[in-house]
């Protein structure tokens, strides 16, 4: 039986991780985490139990999760990354991309604009469809009105490189990651963080962040 790993314990874990100790009060302890891992103990505690309860970590353990999460986070060379760590290189390397991997292998049960059929019919037969509809979507550009306060910009707009394995064609090519890669145009609600839209992919060498956007 698959135990499930607490918030508790997740900051526990980071905080070994980060080589500190957890003696500070709740709310330091809840920001240092986020800023090592990009999310909270307790959102990591939820993406464990998914990945675990989809198969696709069996061999993981909790503490690869949060290596894999610290880079994506503060995005430094993997060999200093794994330096901080105090793990070869390999190691390291083969357990951030499997679980790089595994989250992405999330999105279509997370971030899906795919309506499952069995689900559709029993909202319609238990009469809920019209209300329940929209939870089916998680990237909604109605979103873009969440946590409103009247102001005139609701969203913020950016490019995201996405790194691709080695692409002979030129025109893949992105300076951030000094290799082939994949760029998507990316909207956020100001307000609430919420991804209202994405457009893409484009190829990083033939589209500037202005020409996706125009």
């Amino acid at each position: 039986m698959r135990i499930p790993v607490k918030p508790s314990q997740f900051m526990q874990l980071g905080a070994r991780i980060s080589n500190r100790e957890c003696d500070c009060c709740f709310s330091t302890e809840l920001r240092r985490f986020c800023a090592y891992f990009g999310c909270t103990p307790s959102m990591c505690a939820i993406l464990w139990g998914k990945l675990k309860s989809k198969g696709f970590a069996p061999r993981a353990e909790p503490k690869h999760l949060l290596w894999g999460l610290l880079f994506l986070t503060v995005y430094d060379p993997d060999d200093v990354i794994a330096g901080f760590l105090g793990i070869n290189e390999e190691t390291f390397r083969l357990w951030l991309f499997d679980m790089v991997k595994a989250i992405q292998r999330l999105k279509p049960y997370v971030v899906s604009f795919l309506l499952f059929a069995h689900l559709i019919v029993l909202l319609f037969l238990t009469n809920r469809l019209p209300a329940q509809l929209g939870h089916c979507f998680q990237i909604l550009w109605s979103n873009r009105h969440h946590g409103d306060v009247g102001k005139k910009a609701k969203i913020s707009v950016d490019g995201t490189d996405f790194w691709l394995q080695q692409h002979p064609r030129k025109r893949f090519y992105t300076f951030k990651f000094k290799t082939s890669g994949y760029r998507y145009e990316v909207a956020v609600c100001i307000q609430s963080g919420d991804i209202v839209w994405t457009n893409g992919p484009f190829p990083c060498g033939n589209y500037p962040e202005i020409s996706i956007f125009r």
